[in-house]
């Protein structure tokens, strides 16, 4: 049987042309002035654009113990209706992906239940295998916590550096969570963001960086300030999550554990910052 064709018409394209678009059997086969061929379904785009399909290089799919927060199956519909085709789990899972046994029942996992492409990510801590996760198909190594966070516990410099060598020498990627944890009672935003400041978080970078003495290929995860991009840019690759870029701490009630995140919602001048 013949895969039905699909066409969207009258589409934005982002330089600002009207074009139809023919698909089938998830490939483009046709982009221009008029549909090729008989479609078996069309859908009037007019005034809508069509971009790219994203990668989302930084999930938690949870799933397990945490299936309340998130699975696979939420977390696969949430990414398509978002136009995201590919995401990249993190490791931080209860259990943690730090064993080539508990990877493999992580694809698995995700092989039945994701409606979406994937990859997943292993956990590193001062004892997990990097060649034999590498060889089991981890994508990519971390977060690698510089500082504790939610399910995730940080290694010392000298774990770090072990573990940075050992990445590198299979021609992996190791990607950061880079935060510095100061004292104070954590109990508002406003205190959350001190604990946790910009500062600490430039200076956990450039920590990362000393340690680097293998020249590990590094990804820095949700960086939450200009400053901090700008020093981890020089590093390696950098992300800036959504929420950093369009919330900040003054848009939450002092206490609203709904802006709670690590790294913190920033206030709304640094916020600003990030798009400079």
């Amino acid at each position: 049987m013949t895969a039905p064709v699909l066409v969207l018409r009258n589409v934005l394209l982002p330089g600002g042309r009207t074009a139809d678009i023919t698909v089938q059997e998830e490939k483009v086969l046709h982009a221009g002035a008029g549909a090729g061929g008989k479609a078996d379904r069309t859908i009037d785009c007019t005034g809508l654009y069509v971009l790219p399909a994203a990668v989302d290089m930084h999930v938690h799919m949870r799933g397990g113990p945490q299936s309340a927060k998130e699975d696979w199956t939420t977390g696969s519909k949430s990414a398509l209706a978002g136009g995201v085709t590919v995401v990249l789990d993190q490791p931080n899972t209860i259990p943690p992906i730090t064993s080539p046994d508990v990877l493999r029942g992580r694809v698995l996992e995700a092989k039945t239940n994701s409606l979406c492409s994937f990859a997943i990510n292993s956990g590193v801590t001062h004892d997990t295998p990097v060649r034999a996760m590498w060889s089991s198909g981890a994508m990519a190594f971390g977060e690698t916590f510089f500082a504790p966070s939610s399910y995730g516990e940080a290694i010392t410099l000298g774990e770090l550096e072990s573990a940075l060598r050992e990445i590198s020498a299979c021609g992996a990627l190791a990607t950061i969570h880079a935060e510095e944890v100061g004292q104070g009672k954590d109990c508002d935003l406003a205190s959350h963001d001190r604990i946790r400041s910009g500062e600490g978080e430039i200076r956990a970078v450039r920590e990362v960086g000393r340690c680097n003495t293998a020249r590990c290929r590094l990804h820095f995860c949700h960086m939450s300030t200009r400053d901090s991009v700008i020093a981890s840019s020089t590093l390696g690759s950098v992300e800036v999550t959504p929420h950093h870029l369009f919330l900040s701490r003054e848009r939450f009630a002092k206490t609203d554990a709904l802006g709670k995140v690590n790294p913190p919602l920033r206030s709304e001048k640094e916020r600003k910052g990030l798009w400079e």
